[in-house]
């Protein structure tokens, strides 16, 4: 977990009117950025297989 990610999730709970809005928007954050990194890395391994 980087920094600004726990910061900005921070923010969001702080902002947020209700606590289930505020886990939600944490778990969609979470969820999005495990998706992006497990692409990436999906993504390099075939570059790697592939050359």
């Amino acid at each position: 977990m980087n920094i600004a990610f726990i910061l900005i999730l921070g923010l969001i709970i702080n902002t947020s009117t209700s606590t289930t809005s505020a886990i939600t928007t944490i778990i969609t954050s979470a969820t999005s950025a495990i998706t992006t990194s497990a692409i990436t890395t999906i993504n390099a391994s075939a570059n790697t297989c592939r050359s």
